[in-house]
Order: C-alpha cells, then structure tokens, then sequence
C-alpha cells in the first residue's frame, strides 16, 4: 500500500468520546474547537498500538511535567476513552 493510499483514514467516535474534552478557543478569526490536554493523552492512550508506547509514555511524562495538570480531568477522560487501567498503571509507575 502506497503512502497516498493510507494518509487520510477515517475514524469514528462514540458521541460521549467524541464531545468530551473539546475547549472553545476564541480567536480574531473566530472560535477554534480543539481537545485539552487530558482529552488528547487519552486519545493517545487509545492509539497507542499506532502510535508507539514510547511515545504514548513521553507524552504521559511530559503533562505531568507541567506546571498545572487535572489529575481528576484526566481520570475522567481515561473513563469515557476506556483506557482508565491502563493510565493507572502507567501513572503508578510515573508517580510511584
């Protein structure tokens, strides 16, 4: 299969994963919909197979090497993502 075959494939989302997480961003241009931080490691959570655990794990690293982070938020979308044991088990062995 060809590069240009595979560069845009579809996916679909129950509708509680897709709404949850989306912040609205307002720009001179106009509201710009995207997901916070929480969302789109969960995201990776569900992607991981396709993405790569080592990335999957920097990405877990570097949020929790933020200043700020929603432990409670990203519960929460590892819930509705259905990736919430496998988060644990990598925030357990982060955060000891």
């Amino acid at each position: 299969m060809e590069l240009s075959e595979r560069a845009v494939q579809p996916y679909y989302f129950a509708d509680i994963q897709y709404h949850a997480g989306i912040a609205v961003i307002d720009t001179k241009s106009g509201p710009v919909r995207n997901y916070d931080p929480e969302k789109t490691l969960c995201d990776m959570f569900r992607f991981k197979n396709m993405l790569g655990s080592d990335l999957t794990f920097e990405a877990l690293k570097q949020y929790l090497g933020r200043r700020r982070w929603d432990l409670n938020a990203l519960m929460g979308y590892a819930e509705v993502c259905r990736v919430k044991h496998e988060m644990t088990q990598y925030l357990k062995a982060i955060l000891g």
